[in-house]
């Protein structure tokens, strides 16, 4: 039986592409560097803001360590001046989840975003929903792909990989469920592709947020 669904925040609950790439290529462009796609942007994401720059300037192919510290530290104080700015909640999450809850689950986020600021986001973007666990980064914490953040909300709620669901939306995501031996689902709203998701270990993919409860209910009947 299920009893516990946790979420990836970016790419999964929240759409951040356009926040991100605006950041990104405002971050660039204020030192004189060329702007990305913001397509591009889905492929540059996944462990933190640091991995962020460092795949920017690969992207760019600009190797001036100096220049990468200045654009890192502007991306960061501007994302964190305004971390909502072009954030929304992709449609249908917010009812699913109401779903979930009125179905006795747990639900819960596990995030590389900073702890502080993901609890942030998460209550701007679904004001009426009690989410029974967020973990984010944190300094002592490893960042996912380690599983430590998820096999530690696992033991908050009381309830076995087995009884668990995670769902995200890239290889970093199916990595950390795949690690911590949960149900892994991957999604198709986000920022990757089946075939990375497939690749890196989920199990299910489905492609919209209405999907999410009756994917859990035909979990629960093959459990």
């Amino acid at each position: 039986m299920i009893k516990a669904c946790i979420f990836d925040l970016d790419g999964t609950l929240s759409n951040t592409l356009d926040t991100i790439s605006y950041y990104g290529n405002k971050a660039l462009s204020d030192f004189g560097l060329p702007e990305i796609e913001k397509e591009r942007y889905k492929y540059l994401v996944g462990t933190g803001y640091i991995k962020l720059i460092e795949n920017m300037f690969a992207e760019i192919g600009c190797t001036d360590r100096d220049l990468f510290d200045k654009v890192a530290k502007h991306y960061d104080d501007m994302y964190n001046a305004d971390v909502m700015y072009l954030t929304k909640a992709y449609d249908g999450v917010a009812e699913a989840l109401d779903a979930l809850k009125a179905k006795g689950m747990k639900i819960g986020v596990v995030t590389n975003k900073p702890h502080e600021i993901a609890k942030g986001v998460v209550k701007q973007l679904f004001p009426n929903i009690e989410f029974d666990s967020l973990e984010g980064g944190r300094p002592d914490v490893p960042l996912k792909p380690a599983p430590a953040m998820l096999m530690k909300m696992l033991v908050d709620f009381g309830v076995s990989y087995r009884e668990c669901a995670y769902f995200g939306d890239t290889k970093v995501d199916m990595t950390v469920g795949s690690r911590a031996e949960v149900n892994t689902v991957g999604v198709l709203w986000g920022f990757r592709d089946e075939a990375e998701l497939l690749e890196n270990g989920a199990q299910f993919i489905i492609s919209k947020p209405s999907e999410i409860v009756p994917l859990v209910e035909r979990m629960e009947a093959m459990l």
